[in-house]
């Protein structure tokens, strides 16, 4: 993820720190990676380096999300379509009986001739399909349809990978707010004992003692801002999977490493899944124009029909004597004038061919100003980083030699106060554009095709790579 002069990587402790309680309302998927991720969390509470298990955080979000459920759904429901349009290629078959009592009252020359009866009667018919070009289209766009949704299902995925590390990272955000302001308050908390033996030795005023309590105060209601914040995010973060966290032995990040990774691949906008599916979209309106342009042509059938019972022109009379009738044949359909209503339909397709063409250049256009956007954003976050660092090393020596010179008398309260703010300031700030650039690597892999639940385990590799030793 970035160029790192040592790299951690274990599957053990991967698997470690992060507690998942399956919420009883959804229970669909995931549950061995969770057993797995609790059990190993638990006996594991111990160890140095944990993991923040986002690949299972995906997992449970992908059986608790509701919009990633509906594009699932919607998937489903698409391969429905190849099956319905081949079923009007295959034979046709259907069978009609009827019973009943049939009377006749009639008057042939002079002669009542009527009657009734009681009677039974059954037919058969199979049809099949030799010429049907309109059948046809429609086997091609169920094709075409049910890429499209699953092209979409692809960009839902992606979308939700996204989302759970956005509020992963925004929970680790949050979090180092907290224990920055932490950090504070028990710096400053020193700091203020230090200050008032010397003040009772006459090296520091009642007014420096003053300055600090004011500051301590202000690290206390950060600290209260902090926990606000850390609790709303941990809301947002268990919402979206689903499930209830349990991040108390997620260890504090020490981030290292000075340029962000380039994420390989060569940029194609075929190999995304947005640009897919508004492909696919394409094609699907092409293919109802072709479709609805088909119905001028005739269609051709193959039938065959047996029926057998009473002769329909004699029931109700006292003849019983059964009727048997059979034919075999070819059914030619031509569609001569149905009103222009092909024509409207057909013109309708096409113009709505030609809005899904816009919205495929629309996205090509995006996703390529996407990507540019994306590695400049990259390569600038990279240079800030290293800024940051020097600036962070340097605020550090400045607070050391301040505190030294502090203890003795040599240096103001207010210098010291002040760097020890840079420090924090400067470090939140770091951690803030690692996270970025995290943010930016997954958001580029997206737009290359490539990013997948790999992507995400190469996400928490760093992390725990990065869990080590805290550093004030």
């Amino acid at each position: 993820m970035f160029k790192m002069a040592q790299w951690y990587d274990s599957s053990k402790s991967r698997r470690a720190g992060f507690h998942l309680k399956q919420s009883n309302l959804r229970n669909r998927l995931g549950i061995a990676g969770l057993t797995a991720c609790v059990a190993i969390a638990l006996l594991s509470t111990g160890s140095t380096a944990h993991a923040f298990c986002l690949d299972e955080a995906y997992q449970h979000a992908a059986g608790n999300d509701p919009k990633f459920l509906q594009a699932q759904a919607q998937y489903d429901a698409a391969r429905q379509k190849y099956p319905q349009a081949r079923a009007q290629m295959l034979p046709q078959a259907s069978a009609q009986l009827e019973w009943g009592r049939y009377g006749t009252s009639a008057n042939l020359f002079g002669v009542n001739v009527s009657g009734s009866n009681s009677a039974a009667y059954g037919a058969a018919q199979v049809t099949q399909a030799v010429f049907n070009m309109p059948a046809l289209y429609d086997l091609s766009r169920a094709k075409e349809f049910e890429e499209s949704a699953r092209q979409q299902l692809e960009v839902a995925k992606q979308e939700l990978m996204i989302r759970v590390s956005d509020a992963c990272f925004d929970l680790l955000s949050a979090r180092e707010k907290l224990q920055s302001a932490d950090d504070e308050v028990e710096a400053l908390t020193q700091l203020e004992s230090d200050t008032r033996r010397m003040a009772q030795l006459g090296m520091k005023t009642v007014g420096d003692t003053a300055e600090i309590e004011a500051r301590r105060s202000l690290a206390q209601s950060d600290q209260v801002v902090a926990t606000s914040e850390v609790e709303a995010r941990k809301v947002r973060y268990e919402t979206l999977l689903g499930s209830e966290i349990d991040f108390s032995h997620w260890p504090r990040l020490v981030m290292r490493g000075t340029s962000p990774r380039i994420p390989a691949g060569e940029y194609q906008p075929q190999d995304n899944p947005s640009y897919q599916q508004a492909y696919r979209d394409v094609q699907v309106a092409r293919y109802e124009a072709k479709r609805i342009n088909a119905e001028h042509l005739p269609t051709v059938n193959l039938f065959g029909s047996y029926s057998r019972g009473p002769n329909p022109n004699l029931r109700g009379l006292t003849d019983s004597s059964n009727f048997h009738q059979s034919a075999f044949g070819v059914q030619v359909s031509i569609p001569i004038f149905s009103g222009g209503s092909v024509h409207y339909r057909e013109v309708e397709a096409l113009h709505v061919t030609e809005q899904y063409q816009d919205h495929l250049l629309e996205v090509s256009q995006q996703l390529s100003a996407d990507h540019r956007e994306t590695l400049s954003a990259l390569e600038s976050i990279g240079q800030r980083i290293r800024a940051l660092q020097q600036s962070l090393q340097a605020a550090r020596l400045a607070y050391d030699s301040s505190l030294k010179a502090h203890q003795v008398g040599y240096s103001t309260t207010y210098e010291t106060l002040n760097l020890r703010t840079d420090i924090s300031n400067t470090r939140q700030k770091l951690f803030e554009s690692y996270l970025d650039a995290l943010k930016l690597q997954l958001k580029l892999k997206g737009i290359l095709g490539t990013l997948n639940e790999q992507s995400l385990v190469a996400v928490d590799s760093f992390l725990v790579g990065n869990a080590a030793a805290e550093s004030k």
